[in-house]
């Protein structure tokens, strides 16, 4: 998938847009094992779009 998206800067925002989803998934996670505290999926997309990532 990196491969295809070098060069383009299409592919470019779409990797940011899946690096900033992962890292909104393992902060999800933590926040749940070490605090625990839940946010749904939707809220977790829903910040990723607000953010514009």
């Amino acid at each position: 998938m990196v491969k295809e998206c070098e060069g383009k800067e299409e592919g470019a925002e779409i990797l940011q847009w899946c690096a900033f989803g992962v890292w909104h998934l393992w902060k999800n996670r933590n926040s749940c094992v070490f605090q625990n505290k839940m946010e749904s999926p939707m809220q977790m997309i829903d910040k990723n779009l607000v953010q514009g990532y």
